[in-house]
């Protein structure tokens, strides 16, 4: 007999654009016994305020059967607001005779933040020193935190960074949403930060979109409220800064979670902060008049990882300080005296005369 229930492998969401118009789900659901598998279902739920409305279970559907992936989706159009919760559950029946069933979670649901979107703006700025500076963003495996070894606050990835075990290909993306749409001018659309990138490099040679590219961060617009993205530029890696590079490849160990990776033990420092620009406009993915919503991704594959990803001083579509080109002019000593000669030891005499009067002076010797 079998008594056996199926084993449900999920990465469970933890927020959704209140602009999204379906709640997708995918797992991986396997079952010991030839029998295989009879039905893989969402329970689901919205929770606003005191109120729980339950909704009517939607099914997922085999589309990966080397790999036992099921993926389906529900309708959101209508049924959400910024504010809400979303609880869902996944269940999973076998064709054995018992009709044995598991739980993903094994008790409770997962929960879903519906977050909502703030006016839109033609510029956005952000140091993250202010208490206030996480109201901005959403996602998941990122926060606005001040690290050991750090001064000030900045976005930061997990320190390290999770392999990916979602599905499909065992794949795993950390993302922080900008909740302030941006309207795209045609002049000075520059998205400007200083970063820390300390995550697996690809093969030598391998380009933004190989195979052997391996994990990434990338800088992504949707003109469609979250329903797709597109990158403004390529993703990179710690190859993309010699610094970088040299700090990741530093300290190797294995992975004492996965004894198929590795992992890089070096630390993000203030040190290692470069600047990056990306103009908006550059991969023709958009056009001027278009309102987008902009996010940070931090890609990982199954194997090897490190300590991931810093952003400071975001700027969005401001415009740079103008270079100095001159000075006030600062007055100077017209005359001055020293004796005896100050080589000698002990103590000796400075004297200056100013144009005006300069206050208590601060000298160093």
């Amino acid at each position: 007999p079998d008594t056996t229930p199926p084993v449900i492998s999920h990465d469970p969401l933890t927020t959704v654009l209140q602009t999204v118009d379906s709640l997708r789900i995918r797992a991986q659901v396997t079952d010991d016994y030839e029998a295989g598998i009879d039905t893989v279902i969402v329970e689901w739920e919205v929770v606003r305020g005191t109120q729980r409305l339950q909704k009517p279970a939607f099914r997922l559907r085999l589309i990966d059967a080397f790999d036992a992936v099921y993926q389906g989706a529900v309708s959101l159009t209508g049924e959400i607001q910024g504010g809400d919760r979303i609880n869902y559950r996944i269940v999973a029946r076998d064709r054995s005779r018992n009709k044995n069933q598991s739980n993903n979670p094994a008790s409770g649901f997962h929960s879903v933040q519906v977050v909502g979107l703030q006016a839109a703006r033609d510029s956005y700025s952000n140091d993250f020193n202010a208490a206030t500076a996480a109201a901005d963003f959403a996602g998941n495996g990122f926060s606005i935190t001040t690290p050991s070894g750090f001064s000030t606050p900045a976005i930061h990835s997990d320190h390290p960074y999770p392999d990916g075990d979602g599905f499909p290909n065992n794949e795993r993306d950390l993302i922080y949403q900008l909740l302030v749409p941006i309207n795209l001018k045609d002049q000075n659309t520059t998205i400007r930060f200083d970063e820390v990138v300390l995550v697996e490099p690809g093969e030598e040679g391998s380009i933004f979109g190989d195979f052997d590219f391996y994990d990434y961060v990338v800088v992504e617009g949707s003109r469609d409220g979250g329903r797709t993205w597109q990158p403004f530029a390529d993703g990179y890696d710690s190859r993309d800064n010699s610094a970088w590079l040299a700090a990741y490849n530093s300290r190797i160990i294995r992975d004492p979670a996965n004894a198929e990776s590795q992992l890089s033990q070096a630390v993000g420092t203030p040190s290692l902060f470069r600047a990056r620009e990306i103009d908006m406009l550059t991969s023709g993915n958009f056009t001027p008049g278009d309102t987008l919503l902009i996010r940070f991704r931090l890609h990982a594959d199954q194997l090897s990882r490190g300590w991931g990803w810093a952003i400071d001083n975001l700027n969005i579509q401001v415009p740079k300080a103008p270079p100095v080109t001159s000075v006030e002019p600062v007055f100077s000593a017209t005359e001055v005296s020293v004796y005896p000669n100050p080589s000698a030891t002990g103590e000796f005499l400075l004297e200056a005369k100013f144009s005006e009067k300069a206050g208590r002076p601060s000298v160093s010797v």
